[in-house]
């Protein structure tokens, strides 16, 4: 099978990110690196909830200079995070109308203020005809748009957790059949407020009872672990062939090798226990990308530490990867820097660019006691990892939206 050329290989030349250790692509690395849980008491939450606990950003977001303060958080950290992935990516703003530029984005939960909403959902305070105009759909999308000016379209992506892997797997069939130059990608939300505690509580998803050891809370696939911890935060990169980063004279930072989605179709919040529709798109992601099993070195899971998930997301691995799942190394970033939702995606394959850049594996934190059944190769403390080549990454959503991606060091 004839080999590909450097105008269909997809590479990824800027990374941007928001998470609970901070702004940027470097304090996301030393946290991981550290191996420390970005999980906290989240003073700032009514006392009422049922959960107080969370990952978040603990510090001033500043916008790019020229820039009004934004509507929603969830916009200022897509435009922050976006902006450090362009700069990284040695970009300017004639380069996106020259050369095609494409946007892929999954902002959480739309463009209102989520404080009046609370207000709303637990007062019921009137918000009037101003709430009312402020939640048409595209706002943060709109942002991203007059910042960047692309000359290709604007696409947003919902599927639920899955969404801003999604949206990278789009750009990338996009960019390898020729329908645009450059595509700036990335997701970003926050749940971290009383309607998303509340909404996430009554579908019993949340790790309640860890206010007083908040960093212990999420346990993928733990024995006894007991749901996820809400994060929030923002992930972004640049992508673009390789012959257009040659031709730029920009170094790539890793290669996009395959991308692929299913959907259960089974429940609307939990997912297939058969893993069926989640095996197939691990093992089209494989065959798509013409590689076996055995040319994966780890696996960066969905791994959100419910019971439901993290089950149906080892039996979907074990079908995929027959034997060769007892040996690929696999741990989740959800103990990490919580589930960010929308954006989980797109900021834990920021994470894995980092991890492939350094050629460090995270350890699978809090698992103490893997459940009975759950038989993969959990990354612990001390663990030979070897080199790192090539990464598995996998996002299973509300609704069985799943999406994986196939990313290698060139």
């Amino acid at each position: 099978m004839a080999s590909l050329t450097d105008s269909q290989r997809i590479v990824i030349t800027g990374r941007g990110a928001i998470s609970g250790y901070g702004i940027g692509v470097k304090a996301l690395g030393e946290g991981l690196k550290g191996g420390r849980s970005a999980i906290r008491f989240q003073p700032h939450l009514q006392e009422a909830l049922p959960c107080r606990i969370g990952s978040s950003l603990g510090e001033e977001l500043v916008l790019p200079a020229g820039l009004k303060p934004l509507q929603t958080r969830s916009s200022a950290m897509a435009l922050v995070a976006a902006h450090e992935a362009w700069q990284e990516a040695q970009m300017d703003h004639r380069f996106s109308t020259i050369n095609g530029l494409r946007i892929h984005v999954s902002i959480g939960w739309g463009p209102y203020d989520f404080q009046e909403v609370s207000d709303f959902l637990l007062h019921d305070t009137p918000l009037g005809k101003d709430f009312q105009e402020r939640t048409q759909c595209g706002y943060g999308e709109g942002v991203l748009r007059n910042f960047f000016q692309p000359s290709n379209g604007v696409f947003s992506h919902l599927a639920a957790c899955a969404a801003s892997t999604q949206a990278i797997g789009r750009a990338f069939h996009d960019l390898k059949h020729g329908r645009c130059d450059t595509c700036l990608v990335g997701g970003s939300d926050t749940r971290l407020h009383e309607a998303g505690i509340l909404g996430y509580h009554k579908l019993g998803a949340l790790a309640t009872g860890f206010e007083a050891q908040a960093e212990q809370a999420c346990r993928p696939f733990d024995l006894h672990r007991s749901g996820f911890v809400i994060g929030e935060g923002a992930g972004f990169i640049v992508m673009e062939t390789l012959a257009q980063a040659q031709r730029r004279g920009v170094q790539p930072l890793a290669e996009i090798l395959a991308a692929t989605t299913t959907t259960d179709a089974y429940r609307l919040t939990d997912p297939d226990p058969e893993g069926l529709a989640a095996s197939h798109c691990i093992k089209t992601c494989l065959a798509q990308a013409r590689i076996a099993a055995q040319d994966l070195d780890y696996i960066q899971a969905h791994g959100t530490g419910t019971l439901a998930n993290d089950r149906a997301e080892a039996v979907s691995l074990r079908h995929a990867l027959g034997q060769e799942s007892e040996r690929i190394l696999i741990s989740s970033l959800k103990p990490y820097f919580g589930h960010c939702s929308m954006a989980a995606g797109a900021l834990e394959t920021v994470a894995c660019v980092e991890m492939l850049q350094q050629n460090v594996v995270v350890n699978c934190l809090n698992l103490e006691t893997p459940e009975p059944g759950l038989d993969l190769n959990y990354v612990r403390l001390g663990q030979e990892r070897g080199e790192l080549r090539t990464i598995l990454k996998n996002s299973f959503g509300f609704g069985g939206q799943n999406a994986c991606l196939l990313i290698s060091k060139l």
